[in-house]
C-alpha cells in the first residue's frame, strides 16, 4: 500500500513542531518519515547557503528551491521512495512558501504555477495561517490558486475535515 503524502505550508516553522501539530488533530502512525525544504540533502545544502547570502537573487533562490524540490522527490530516500514503501510522509514547506518567499512580484505567478505543476501533489495539502507572520494575504493567495490546499486557522472542525481526507488517501489506491 503506498503510504500517504501531507504537504505543510508554514513560515519557519521545524519540521517537527509541524508534526507535533498535526500529531494533535490527527491520527497518523508513529512511523511517519518527516521532510523539510529546503531538504538536508546535496541541492537543499546548496540551497540553505544561497538563501543565507543576501546577494542572491530571487531567481537563484526559485531555481534552487525547484531543484532541492525535485531532487528531495525523486532521490534514493526521497518522497516518492518512502510513499512507494507504504510509510506516510509529511513535508513542511513544500510548493507555496517557495513562491510566497521568493518571487518578487505578482507578476510572476503564473510562471511560477506552470513551472511547479508537474510537482507531485499531495494527498493533503496544508497552509497553517498561524504559523505564518510574513505575507497572510499573499499565501492565502497562493494557496487559492493550488487546489486542493486547506487553510487553517484557529478553527478546529476543518481537523475532521483533514481527517477525512487522509483517510480517503488510502482507499483511493
Amino acid at each position: 500500500m503506498r503510504g500517504r503524502f501531507i504537504a505543510i505550508e508554514a513560515m519557519d516553522t521545524p519540521a517537527e513542531a509541524a508534526l507535533l501539530r498535526l500529531r494533535q488533530h490527527l491520527t497518523l502512525p508513529e512511523d511517519v518519515t518527516l521532510f523539510q525544504m529546503p531538504s538536508d540533502g546535496v541541492l537543499g545544502q546548496v540551497q540553505q547557503t544561497r538563501l543565507a547570502a543576501r546577494d542572491a537573487s530571487w531567481l537563484e533562490r526559485i531555481y534552487g528551491g525547484l531543484a532541492d524540490l525535485y531532487d528531495l522527490y525523486e532521490r534514493e530516500g526521497g518522497i516518492a521512495d518512502e510513499l512507494a514503501q507504504g510509510h506516510d510522509v509529511v513535508c513542511v514547506s513544500y510548493t507555496l512558501m517557495m513562491g510566497v518567499n521568493h518571487l518578487p512580484t505578482e507578476r510572476y505567478d503564473d510562471w511560477y504555477f506552470a513551472t511547479i505543476q508537474h510537482v507531485m501533489r499531495p494527498d493533503v495539502h496544508l497552509l497553517l495561517l498561524d504559523a505564518i507572520d510574513w505575507q497572510p494575504l499573499r499565501s492565502q493567495q497562493f494557496a487559492r490558486r493550488e487546489d486542493g490546499v486547506i487553510t487553517v486557522g484557529g478553527d478546529k472542525a476543518v481537523w475532521s475535515v483533514i481527517q477525512a481526507r487522509l483517510e480517503q488517501a488510502y482507499v483511493n489506491e
